[in-house]
């Protein structure tokens, strides 16, 4: 959980600085992550394990990791994908709802009306913010009982169920809005269909 949170941070300051913001903006936030890496080394030489030290980079803050980078980003955060070889599938909607309990935030993923003849074999792959979960179609995942405003914090990714990834991991954005801690993401075919955000 310390690993997911400081990759967070890294992922949040990086793809802010590819953004050009203010040096201002980024920093403080990349500077977290380097506590928790240090808490990591620290409990690892103490158990006498090496699951993140053994390779050097992985507790580097100041690498930004792989699977902070975008290809692209809409002005609200939400992210349409690009064909790419090897990658069939694209986020077309991501829908924003309020759920039953307010203190709760989670997220839901589907494919539309033109992939659901494939939809038994697909997996909805989360992750960010210590969680890490694979689910069928149409299943919640818990996030959090807390809602957070965040971007470039939770990871989404659909994959097939051998876990081979389907489409590119992209971002989504969560909100502290009662009205909005609930969110449903669409996968469409890649050239299916028109993106949509609400």
């Amino acid at each position: 959980m310390l690993w997911d949170l400081g990759i967070a941070y890294i992922c949040a300051a990086s793809n802010d600085e590819d953004d050009r913001m203010p040096e201002r903006h980024y920093v403080p936030v990349w500077d977290k992550a380097s506590p928790l890496f240090d808490i990591i080394r620290k409990n690892e030489t103490a158990r006498n394990t090496s699951a993140f030290t053994d390779d050097p980079t992985t507790l580097d803050s100041a690498r930004p990791k792989h699977v902070c980078r975008r290809s692209s980003r809409s002005k609200e955060h939400t992210v349409v994908e690009k064909s790419q070889a090897g990658l069939s599938y694209g986020i077309s909607q991501v829908r924003y709802e309020g759920y039953r309990v307010c203190r709760w935030m989670g997220v839901t993923a589907d494919v539309d009306a033109n992939s659901k003849e494939l939809s038994s074999t697909l997996k909805v792959h989360v992750w960010g913010g210590g969680v890490d979960r694979t689910v069928g179609l149409r299943d919640d995942i818990h996030l959090g009982s807390s809602r957070r405003d965040s971007k470039d914090y939770y990871f989404v990714q659909l994959e097939d169920d051998n876990g081979k990834p389907l489409s590119h991991a992209k971002t989504f954005q969560t909100f502290k809005d009662c009205s909005k801690n609930l969110i449903r993401i669409t996968f469409s075919k890649i050239g299916k269909t028109s993106p949509k955000r609400t």
